[in-house]
């Protein structure tokens, strides 16, 4: 069963119309929607620590910023002292004192189940996004969509705001999270039970069975299904993408639900797009998929003056394109520029940092699932800190990498929206392109202090290092980081001297027995020991 039981969720929404009704009379706003997130989470007995893993937050952010930020409005609100321990009582004294008005999108009917689905106080834009799903859906009746894009760049928000604008178009509305991965069987008794009224419960031992009986109630009455953060259920190697092994059976629900006749549908969130999706879909055929990119200048706007970020419009602008736009990573940017900046863009622009730890941890989530070739392909990417055609890649990569091997590594990382193409050339957005660079610049000095050379010998990183050195000024910039990065590690001129003559000591040594990128690493190693002494 979801979370919220049966016997809780009437109250629940009761309670949450009580908390923000209170706040709204109180302060003239509502709560936010990471508010509501930890208020919900609480609400269900889980620690921060919990609701960061459930809901894909850092734990470090909902209790340092959000938490706190909360119970601080929640006191103010209700006249009394409120905290992560207490809020469950004030909120049901509030409630046996207080008449809330009827909240239409929080009302839960016998035809709908929303699962865990957060309530949708605020949302920007998407209007042609909203338009497309809804025409697809609607007058296409197609039985199989996919809403792919990068991790908190709005697919949650916008399949609940879609769901609630089609509630007079499908008698049955079911949103449920895949994002720990629920066991099918379940889900499926779940669905049935929900479709047929309560009364199917002699249901079939198999999975095929069950999904069979599913198609039966779609079939019957329309219905529109929700699985969101299909990730959770996929797996992926440098050629291929498939489900983790407990969860090949989802494959198959998608698939049926994507070629059977029905009249109902099933829209998929993923960061990665499934492939049943992949090989089925077509401007004009059934099975359609739409990838979400992020919020435009206007919408962008609106997310850093809602949290009270203040400068120029240009400020503004810089600070909206070097987060693409991305919804989560502006509120996590916005906290930021709130504690330490107070609330001013521009202070923070001139410290040139972007990539902090809420950032880090949600970009290490992503850049962890990546297969080997496909960081070097990020890698190169930064390193080049420019758009690339495919053909400057090959070479980069060298005889080693088959043409094939290289798109489909290429291919892989623009399904989950980490490498962008524009007119037949390729390159990072411009916070991701800061945090690969920092990671490899760290992965780089940790290999020189401890003489540990690995990434650089086992890819052709180095002799792209080394070849743009005297080509590329852009490469130029790449080169002055390692050293930097070198000082910051070690402390000094005279240090990172003796570990480079450590390094290369050992890899004189050991030359005879090492790979042919030796020689690239020896001669990096000397124009590091040129560059240092003029190094400021």
């Amino acid at each position: 069963m979801n979370a919220i039981n049966s016997q809780s969720s009437t109250f629940e929404t009761r309670e949450f119309i009580v908390a923000d009704t209170v706040v709204f009379n109180k302060q003239g706003t509502h709560l936010t929607d990471i508010q509501k997130i930890v208020l919900r989470g609480a609400w269900q007995g889980y620690t921060y620590e919990e609701i960061a893993d459930r809901e894909g937050y850092s734990e470090k952010y909902l209790k340092r910023d959000v938490g706190p930020r909360l119970w601080k409005i929640l006191s103010e609100a209700l006249g009394e002292k409120v905290s992560k321990k207490n809020f469950r009582t004030a909120l049901e004294r509030r409630l046996t004192l207080a008449n809330p008005p009827h909240n239409q999108q929080l009302d839960m009917d016998s035809c709908q189940d929303w699962g865990e689905a957060v309530d949708v106080h605020t949302f920007y834009g998407r209007t042609q996004e909203l338009a497309t799903l809804q025409q697809w859906i609607v007058q296409d009746r197609c039985p199989l969509v996919a809403l792919v894009g990068m991790g908190g760049i709005g697919k949650t928000t916008l399949s609940i705001k879609l769901a609630q604008q089609l509630q007079s178009d499908f008698k049955y509305i079911i949103w449920r999270s895949l994002r720990h991965a629920p066991p099918i069987r379940e889900l499926l008794e779940e669905m049935i039970y929900f479709l047929s009224n309560q009364q199917e419960k002699d249901l079939p031992e198999t999975t095929n069975g069950r999904i069979s009986l599913l198609l039966k109630y779609f079939r019957k009455s329309p219905c529109l299904l929700i699985l969101d953060g299909a990730e959770s259920i996929l797996n992926y190697d440098r050629k291929d993408m498939h489900y983790q092994k407990e969860d090949e059976e989802y494959g198959r629900l998608i698939k049926y639900i994507g070629e059977t006749y029905h009249q109902s549908c099933l829209l998929l969130t993923s960061r990665e797009k499934p492939k049943e999706v992949a090989i089925r879909e077509g401007e004009e055929l059934p099975t359609r998929s739409l990838r979400l990119i992020g919020l435009d200048e206007l919408e962008g706007q609106y997310i850093l003056k809602g949290k009270g970020i203040y400068g120029s419009e240009d400020d503004l602008k810089k600070i909206i394109q070097i987060y693409g736009g991305n919804p989560l990573l502006l509120n996590m940017v916005s906290t930021t520029i709130q504690n330490i900046f107070d609330s001013s863009a521009s202070d923070f622009l001139k410290q040139e940092i972007i990539v902090f730890n809420d950032v880090k941890e949600f970009f290490d989530n992503q850049f962890n699932r990546l297969q080997p070739i496909e960081k070097e392909l990020m890698y190169c990417l930064a390193i080049e800190r420019e758009p690339v055609s495919f053909q400057k890649l090959k070479n980069d990569f060298g005889l080693k990498v088959q043409s094939l091997e290289l798109a489909e590594a290429l291919e892989s990382l623009r399904r989950r929206s980490l490498v962008e193409k524009n007119q037949g050339f390729f390159t990072l957005q411009i916070v991701l392109m800061e945090y690969t660079t920092a990671r490899l610049l760290k992965e780089i000095c940790q290999e020189v202090c401890t003489q540990q050379i690995s990434l650089l010998k086992s890819s052709k990183l180095l002799k792209l290092i080394v070849r743009n050195y005297v080509e590329s000024t852009q490469s130029n910039i790449f080169f002055k980081m390692v050293l930097d990065q070198l000082l910051l590690e070690l402390g000094s001129k005279k240090n990172v001297e003796s570990q480079l003559n450590k390094v290369l000591s050992t890899l004189q040594h050991e030359s005879f027995k090492l790979e042919d990128t030796t020689e690239d690493i020896i001669s990096l190693i000397h124009r590091m020991q040129a560059s240092l002494s003029s190094h400021k």
